[in-house]
């Protein structure tokens, strides 16, 4: 894994999860690279973890960022989503006459870290995308944590909104190889 772009989020607070975060990967192999890069840039803080490269490894990236997480603070609360099913919760809120957000802000309130994998199968999607840039608006708002998977450089997903791809580029990606 290699650390290719760092970008700071000055809006963080130094006392914020993240610090619990970084230290859940101490024995994480896969990830010892952006413990490397976040220990050289430890006076900058961020919300936002972008991991992109192939859906096979994101993915065994994320079980592992998990499972270290999970074990370490047994009492935290994570919320872990494919970004498709946003789309499929949406369509069933509206099969429903159900309106409002995908996840509410008491649901998103009580977690402590939100995992969103596969943010490259809703782009171009806008419907989706606007209930993406709220929960991500939000979450970052209250200085909650979050890591998000994709398939390429945030910057080479041209049909992902604008907004959003600011959003995301205002943390740090990571190409996992």
């Amino acid at each position: 894994m290699v650390c290719d772009d760092l970008m700071v989020n000055f809006e963080s607070v130094r006392d914020h999860a993240w610090q619990s975060y970084v230290s859940t990967i101490d024995e994480s192999l896969p990830l010892k690279m952006v413990q490397k890069e976040l220990i050289e840039h430890k006076s900058e803080i961020y919300d936002l973890v972008y991991f992109y490269g192939r859906p096979k490894d994101t993915s065994l990236v994320i079980d592992e960022l998990m499972h270290n997480y999970k074990e370490r603070y047994p009492g935290k609360r994570v919320i872990r989503m494919k970004a498709r099913d946003i789309t499929t919760i949406m369509c069933e809120k509206i099969i429903h006459n159900i309106f409002g957000p995908i996840l509410t802000e008491h649901e998103l309130s009580r977690c402590d870290l939100f995992v969103l994998e596969f943010l490259d199968t809703v782009a171009g999607y806008l419907a989706t995308e606007e209930h993406l840039y709220g929960m991500l608006d939000w979450l970052l708002e209250h200085h909650i944590q979050i890591v998000i998977t994709g398939n390429m450089r945030i910057a080479d997903m041209k049909k992902l909104a604008p907004r959003i791809r600011a959003q995301i580029d205002g943390g740090i990606s990571c190409l996992v190889r």
